[in-house]
């Protein structure tokens, strides 16, 4: 599902293009892949295979035609570009590097050269955000050997005891599932109560939010 996603996001720019151009080779069998984004220095690091190669064809699917070239130094920091993705080895190091640019028509900067998708049209940003979202996984506790995820609702529990019953203590990135006991994918810190079966209730910002597991029956 997320393949298909993704997929017919970016063809739908291969389908509306109507002049030539060519297609680019993007490395097939990397390990790992790190997505940075430019306005707020976000990043979030892949090592689901089927989530790399679904972006890679993505971009492997558009065609590409240069438009000159561009000073690197100009394009360092994060005011010119959206999103920065990187292809990289067991090891770590990258591969390839591709820029894509919010401005402009929305250039694709490739190895030092300036690439724009054919027919103007470029990887849209909001594919993008779409796939950052993608790329992450939903908001996570593990509580007692349970996993539990944000069901995005307020707790309606009125006069709440002021004992708490635990703390999230450890976290792991937004692109990962808590693996052990108090721990969350996106933060620590958080004191929680047990809510009604199934469910375990986070205080964040002076809010509870209710956290339902899918394996623990609820009422």
């Amino acid at each position: 599902m997320r393949k298909m996603l993704i997929l017919s996001v970016f063809l739908l720019g291969v389908l509306l293009s109507a002049c030539g151009g060519r297609q680019i080779a993007f490395p097939a069998d990397a390990e790992r892949m790190l997505i940075c984004s430019g306005a707020g220095g976000a990043q979030t690091v892949l090592t689901d295979a089927e989530q790399i190669a679904a972006i890679t064809d993505g971009f492997s699917a558009l065609r590409y035609c240069r438009r000159g070239t561009v000073d690197n130094e100009e394009w360092a920091y994060g005011e010119k570009w959206a999103y920065a993705l990187e292809w990289q080895d067991a090891a770590g190091e990258t591969v390839m590097r591709l820029l894509v640019a919010e401005e402009n028509g929305h250039q694709v900067i490739y190895e030092d050269r300036l690439w724009l998708v054919a027919d103007d049209l470029a990887v849209d940003v909001e594919a993008l955000d779409a796939l950052f979202c993608i790329a992450e996984q939903p908001l996570s506790v593990m509580v007692d050997g349970v996993l539990y995820q944000s069901s995005g609702e307020e707790s309606d529990v009125t006069g709440r005891c002021g004992v708490m019953d635990g703390e999230i203590r450890s976290s792991v990135t937004r692109t990962a599932l808590p693996t052990v006991d108090d721990q969350s994918n996106f933060g620590s810190g958080y004191a929680y109560q047990y809510g009604r079966p199934g469910s375990v209730e986070l205080l964040i910002d002076g809010t509870w939010y209710v956290f339902r597991s899918s394996t623990v029956p609820a009422d």
